[in-house]
């Protein structure tokens, strides 16, 4: 066994291949299966005879002169091959190999004994210069063909090489593709889905290449070799290749407006088929160049033009023959929506011309806030127009709403959500107005039958005499607008601290203070955050039963925001900074009744909420915009019921459950409009954002903990919900009497 070598143990390699038989040269007959990693070396000779001799996740080496026969259908169907130096893969057998990958390198090759290798699962590496697959004759069908290494015939038949990129998609090969020795020559054929690149030297190749389906692009040298392209095939490259005929359905053209394919004879576009060209606004086009003739029997010129600021009227070339053009294509068509494709032509060529076309920029809005900003556009001609004009309709459409910038409106029902939080708070604050953090206590004195509710302390109580309380808050949001271009998120958290105090025999007030954070997200179209500062006072009253809250609250906003504008090579980056204010008044009557331990409370609320922001000017590029001031007032009233709970706990501690919902109607005016303009010039227009709900459900709910007479903790959720707004909100609270 001098010539024969394993890299494993040996006891381990032969229980895995169990059915190698030695012969006097040292051949291997494998009837057994390679189990794990293993090298053949010297001139080993290995037969593969049964199918599935490799399993998944193996790899075997052949190096030195070694030689792997394979004479069973499906004998490699998993695992990795790797052949290296003089090692070659002999081939007896159709099918012999359905998957695994084989690996070439140095000068190993693969040699086919009269039969055909067709499988679209074959993974080729032909990693090496010196590397070979030869057909002799035969045909050979891979799925993946990669390296640097020659495909060549080496028969006196016709060879075939089908790469069906179906499954890999994509690869390259960057070797040599050569009819070889003998008389026969090697065709080519590119099917399945995707692209295979040649960046090779195939000038020795005679044979025909056909392309069925997917795309073929052709990098290198095929000069000797005429090119059918069929239906649903696609030709294109920067190399050279022979005679080309594209038939109905079949595509030719440059990928790229860099992109000079060379045809070494004649060109023959059939009716149907298409003509591709990607164009820039350089000026630079992709060109075919034909050293024969051009016959135009029909077909299209399809137009991709690529994003940039072009001219009013650019002209390309996109064809030359040398030996004339005759004929002419049916139609041309192109992405652009606002320019619009001519061909010109002369005697040896076809030129393409895009020229500005009579179609307005409104024509591509489909929102009102949009439709406004092109209307603004079209009264000056700048950066903003200029790179506009030169996009396909759903990058105008997008680039309209970027430029409008409506999700700046929709911060006003942003901030009234988020500062509805301080008023709801108050309110909390004086439902919870006794010493024990809730108004239950008189329910829980008269027992199971149904009462009136009062608050059975005067308000000189010595136990109820001041309270002060903490409540840290939070808020998420969402507000739709039409065309989601205005959609907007918030996010709130902050704190509010209040104390409040008895007046006269029937009256307490309180004051409160506190800061939020507001995040505001509507993607791309802005970001931002707005600082709150407020201030507030509350009072109330009871007389017997009816409950009388009222409160006034004050806010601050210190604001920043950020949009990002890009399309079609314009990017840029405006960013504000403003200042606004919020004031909100309410009022609230309730009666309050218990059965049992259950507290009900009917309740009206009125208010009364306005927020002003100043006026201020984006600091960026041309997509820069000056905001006009805004206002918003509104009057809403809400009607429902409050239901609560007093369970009285062993340890002296008291648990109080409550719910409550609600209708709330908004009066006046409830679409959200800001105005604004370009810095860098044109007329002013109107933004719209999300509107505010006329009707909405309110919700609240919450659990309050007891823990002595005198302190108290709470958890509250509060809600409103409508068709254009979301809005939920948290609260955890701490209550302190003295």
């Amino acid at each position: 066994m001098s010539n024969f070598k394993l890299t494993l143990a040996c006891l381990l390699v032969t229980q895995a291949i169990a059915g190698y038989a030695l012969a006097a040269d040292h051949d291997v007959s494998q009837d057994g299966v390679i189990t794990a990693d293993i090298t053949f070396t010297g001139t080993d000779t290995v037969l593969a005879n049964i199918a599935n001799s490799f399993n998944p996740g193996t790899t075997a080496n052949f190096t030195n002169d070694s030689v792997l026969i394979v004479s069973a259908a499906n004998a490699i169907g998993a695992g990795v091959q790797n052949f290296k130096d003089n090692s070659y893969l002999k081939i007896t057998v159709a099918d012999a190999i359905s998957g695994g990958r084989q690996n070439f390198f140095d000068r190993s090759h693969i040699e086919l004994v009269g039969v055909d290798l067709v499988n679209a699962n074959l993974a080729f590496n032909l990693a090496d210069a010196d590397t070979k697959l030869s057909l002799s004759g035969n045909k050979v069908l891979l799925g993946l063909l990669e390296g640097k290494g020659k495909v060549v015939n080496d028969g006196n038949q016709d060879g075939t090489l089908t790469l069906d990129t179906g499954r890999w998609r994509t690869s390259t090969f960057d070797g040599v593709l050569a009819d070889g020795s003998g008389s026969g020559t090697l065709n080519l054929i590119k099917q399945g889905v995707g692209e295979w690149i040649y960046n090779g030297d195939g000038s020795a190749m005679t044979g025909t290449t056909s392309v069925n389906n997917g795309q073929l692009t052709v990098n290198g040298d095929l000069s000797n070799s005429s090119v059918t392209v069929n239906s649903g095939g696609t030709l294109s490259g920067t190399g050279t290749v022979g005679s080309v005929a594209v038939k109905a359905a079949g595509m030719l053209g440059a990928e790229n407006a860099s992109d000079r394919l060379k045809i070494n004879g004649d060109l023959d576009m059939a009716r149907l088929s298409t003509f591709y060209v990607a164009a820039g606004p350089d000026g630079k086009a992709g060109l075919v160049e034909v050293k024969g003739t051009a016959s135009i029997e029909g077909g299209s010129v399809y137009v991709a033009a690529g994003a940039g600021h072009y001219a009013p009227s650019t002209v390309y070339t996109i064809l030359t023959a040398q030996g004339g053009v005759d004929g002419q294509f049916l139609g041309v068509s192109s992405n652009l929506y606002f320019l619009n494709p001519k061909l010109i032509y002369n005697a040896d060529s076809v030129e393409l011309e895009l020229e500005r076309n009579d179609k307005s920029i409104v024509s591509v809005a489909r929102s009102r806030s949009s439709i406004n900003v092109a209307s603004s556009l079209g009264t000056h001609t700048d950066t903003l127009i200029n790179h506009l004009l030169s996009t396909d309709h759903e990058t105008a459409s997008l680039a309209l709403e970027q430029l409008a910038g409506a999700a700046s409106a929709s911060r006003v029902a942003a901030m009234l959500a988020s500062t509805a939080q301080v008023s709801n708070t108050l309110l909390r604050a004086m439902e919870q107005r006794d010493n024990r953090g809730n108004s239950l206590h008189p329910a829980v004195l008269h027992g199971d039958a149904p009462m009136a509710v009062s608050n059975d302390r005067g308000p000189h109580d010595p136990r109820g005499e001041g309270r002060v309380w903490f409540k840290a808050l939070g808020s998420q949001g969402s507000f739709e607008s039409e065309d989601n271009a205005g959609d907007l998120k918030q996010r709130t958290s902050g704190g509010l601290m209040g104390a409040d105090w008895p007046v006269g025999d029937a009256w307490r007030m309180g004051v409160v203070s506190g800061y939020s954070k507001t995040d505001l997200d509507a993607g791309d179209y802005l970001s931002g955050a707005m600082k709150s500062y407020h201030l507030g006072a509350y009072a109330w009253h009871h007389y017997g039963p009816l409950a009388t809250r009222m409160g006034f609250a004050y806010s601050n906003h210190e604001g920043t925001s950020k949009r990002q504008v890009d399309y079609n090579n314009f990017s840029d980056t405006p960013r504000g900074h403003f200042d606004a204010s919020g004031q909100q008044v309410f009022v609230e009557f309730a009666y309050q009744t218990a059965n049992a331990r259950l507290v009900k409370e009917p309740f009206i609320n009125l208010s009364y909420q306005r927020y002003q922001r100043d006026a201020y000017a984006e600091k960026g590029g041309a997509a820069s915009l000056y905001v006009q001031e805004q206002q918003q007032n509104n009057l809403t009233s809400t009607l429902g019921l409050r239901v609560a709970s007093l369970r009285q706990l062993d340890n002296g501690m008291s648990l109080t459950p409550r719910a409550a919902a609600g209708w709330r109607h908004t009066y006046g005016d409830t679409e959200i409009i800001a105005r604004q303009r370009f810095v860098s010039g044109g007329s002013a227009f109107e933004v719209y954002g999300s509107n505010l709900d006329r009707d909405s459900l309110m919700l609240e709910g919450g659990l309050d903990l007891g823990l002595s007479p005198s302190q108290s903790l709470g958890l509250g959720y509060t809600g409103e919900i409508g068709s254009n707004g979301r809005n939920h909100g948290w609260q955890a609270q701490w209550r302190l009497s003295f």
